[in-house]
């Protein structure tokens, strides 16, 4: 999913979409999404991973990362 200025270092900051509706039925709040964190996969090469100010997994794999 791509959100049009999503700003990365302040996911909790203004926004244009309030409400995410899943195919199964499920609907969140776009705090209730954001609180989840994200999921953040580096590859096997060199990687710049920069996460955001919500709880975020980093997985960095094989290189040399900067996180």
């Amino acid at each position: 999913m791509h959100l049009a200025n999503f700003d990365p270092t302040n996911v909790f900051g203004p926004r244009t979409i309030e409400t995410f509706r899943f195919a199964d039925g499920t609907v969140l709040s776009y705090d209730q999404l954001v609180q989840r964190g994200f999921d953040l996969t580096g590859t096997d090469g060199n990687d710049s991973i920069t996460g955001t100010n919500a709880g975020d997994c980093i997985t960095a794999l094989s290189g040399d990362d900067i996180l």
